[in-house]
């Protein structure tokens, strides 16, 4: 599989702030990343999975948990 690479840049004191590591930030971006794709019907619950890096039965689980995703209109 060819995995490709997003760069995202934060202030320095982001992770600080937020009380995370940066791999726990990364996996809290990854999965509302793919719960948004999904919700917005740009992949399937799969491929969904895929881009979480979870399993599509954890996946499932993730959606029914009832995560609030606050955007504003993105």
């Amino acid at each position: 599989m060819n995995t490709q690479t997003i760069n995202i840049d934060f202030q320095g004191d982001i992770l600080l702030a937020l009380n995370e590591t940066e791999s726990e930030l990364k996996k809290r971006i990854k999965i509302y990343l793919a719960i948004r794709l999904f919700k917005l019907q740009k992949v399937t619950i799969g491929k969904a999975a895929q881009i979480a890096g979870v399993s599509r039965l954890e996946f499932d689980t993730l959606l029914s948990s009832n995560i609030q995703l606050n955007y504003r209109g993105y």
